[in-house]
């Protein structure tokens, strides 16, 4: 009876018989008939805490990869609870629910049944524990799409964009934490809400120096968004963006704001500004400017986008003004 209930793991931890604690937890959590979700996540997370014991005493479970795979498993059950609860929304049969509360499902069973019921958020989660294999890139993108709606108010957008950043946080998440995306559907938002204001509401958001994003969007990363010229990949959004001339004033001023916050970091620390110094020179951000500076000057005197009649003479002017300046400051710093 022991070995089939829940008492022989806690026995086990209790006499501090770790190594098999974590065996007799994990086994539970994973074979265990009818036990509840809820109940296979805890069981996880005891098979990891009596894993991790049992190696501080000099006594790892066998499996060198037990940790892991446990960890994995918690993660994957998570995920498979929030589905299971979204899904009180979606009206979907009772034997369906039933069955994501009680039973431990694969990673393809739960995908299916989030982009089944639109769960997008569980949906990029499944996608990023996948993340090794690269092979939906289609599907994150539209994905994220559904969540960055441009149908959806600012407020919505951006509370969209902190929680996914929250849920993505690891340097391997770009690959869901889709950078280019995120900015390009950010972008086309703002652009509704910003007329007039001559600022760039985005990266009031996705700055490293605003700290609403946890953790922070490392500098280079957004820059290869804003460059131009490092946002040239055939799937690329940006590029859409940078190719439809109504955008383009309202990208350079992100651009401006972007790398003058860069340089305020930079400033903080003599590590920021070797760091700094060291990123400008491998992303070419110079030569970036130079471009962007002489399409500007190859405006016609008028300085009006035939395609963006909204934006003036004086909107582009003080760009220009703004994008020579930031270019100055960079030789200055390169050139020490």
């Amino acid at each position: 009876m022991l070995q089939r209930g829940q008492l022989l793991p806690r026995l086990l931890f209790r006499r501090h018989q770790y190594k098999e604690a974590a065996t007799a937890y994990s086994t539970q959590a994973v074979k265990a008939d009818s036990l509840a979700l809820e109940t296979r996540i805890e069981n996880f997370a005891m098979a990891i805490t009596a894993a991790q014991f049992a190696a501080s005493k000099g006594s790892p479970v066998a499996d060198t990869d037990f940790l892991r795979k446990a960890q994995d498993m918690q993660q994957l059950a998570q995920v498979q609870l929030s589905i299971a609860k979204a899904l009180g929304a979606r009206d979907p049969p009772a034997s369906e629910v039933a069955e994501m509360r009680s039973k431990l499902c694969l990673t393809e069973e739960l995908f299916k049944v989030a982009w089944r019921y639109s769960l997008w958020r569980p949906a990029l989660l499944l996608l990023d524990m996948a993340k090794d294999y690269r092979m939906y890139p289609d599907h994150v993108k539209h994905a994220l799409a559904q969540l960055l709606d441009p149908a959806f108010d600012w407020a919505k957008m951006t509370a969209q964009v902190v929680e996914l950043r929250r849920d993505h946080s690891s340097s391997s998440s770009f690959y869901v934490f889709r950078c280019d995306s995120i900015c390009a559907h950010l972008e086309e938002r703002a652009r509704m809400e910003q007329a007039g204001l001559g600022h760039s509401l985005v990266m009031d958001l996705l700055s490293p120096s605003s700290g609403k994003l946890n953790p922070r969007l490392p500098w280079e990363e957004l820059y290869r968004c804003y460059s131009a010229t490092h946002s040239s990949g055939a799937d690329s959004e940006m590029r859409r963006l940078w190719e439809g001339k109504q955008y383009w004033v309202a990208l350079l001023r992100s651009l401006c704001r972007l790398l003058d916050d860069w340089i305020k970091c930079a400033h903080t620390s003599q590590e920021e500004m070797s760091r700094f110094v060291a990123l400008q020179r491998k992303l070419l951000v110079v030569q970036d400017l130079d471009r962007h500076i002489a399409s500007i000057e190859s405006l016609p005197a008028t300085g009006a986008l035939h395609s963006a009649d909204e934006v003036s003479a004086a909107d582009i002017s003080a760009v220009g003004t703004n994008l020579r300046a930031l270019r100055s400051k960079l030789i200055k710093l390169t050139s020490r």
